[in-house]
C-alpha cells in the first residue's frame, strides 16, 4: 500500500511538472497513474463520466482552452471520487486554484494539470 501511494505521488508529480513545462500531459503516464488508483480506491466509472463530460464541454465551448488532457486527466482522477460531495470539492478546488493561478501568472495559458491533481488531493484526503 505504501509503494501505491508512493508511485501515485511520483506520477502525478511527473504529470504536473511535465504540464507545467510544456502545456501537455503524455497518454502513457496517465495509463500509468492508472495502475496506483486502482490499488488504492476502488473504480467509480460514474465520477469518471461525470468529470470527462464537465472538462469535455469546456474543451468545446472554449475552442479548446482547457486541452484534451486536462479532458482525460479529469477521466482518470474523477475513476478515485467516491461520493457528489468529494466530487463537488475536486472540481470546485481545481478551479478556484486554476483561477488564482491565472490571475497571478496574466499570461494565455495557464497548466491546468497541477491544479487539477491538488484539488482531487484535498478531495481525497477531506471529504
Amino acid at each position: 500500500m505504501k509503494i501505491s501511494f508512493a508511485c501515485l505521488f511520483f506520477i502525478t508529480w511527473r504529470i504536473a511538472y511535465h504540464d507545467f513545462k510544456t502545456h501537455y500531459i503524455r497518454d502513457l503516464d496517465l495509463l500509468v497513474l492508472l495502475i496506483p488508483l486502482a490499488m488504492i480506491f476502488k473504480f467509480h466509472f460514474n465520477f469518471a463520466l461525470l468529470y470527462l463530460a464537465i472538462l469535455l464541454a469546456f474543451n468545446l465551448i472554449s475552442k479548446g482552452s482547457i486541452g484534451f488532457g486536462d479532458v482525460k486527466l479529469g477521466f482518470v482522477l474523477g475513476s478515485s471520487i467516491h461520493t457528489f460531495m468529494q466530487f463537488v470539492v475536486v472540481l470546485d478546488t481545481a478551479w478556484i486554484i486554476g483561477g488564482v493561478w491565472g490571475l497571478f501568472r496574466r499570461k494565455a495559458s495557464i497548466p491546468f494539470a497541477p491544479a487539477m491533481i491538488i484539488g482531487s488531493a484535498i478531495g481525497q484526503l477531506f471529504i
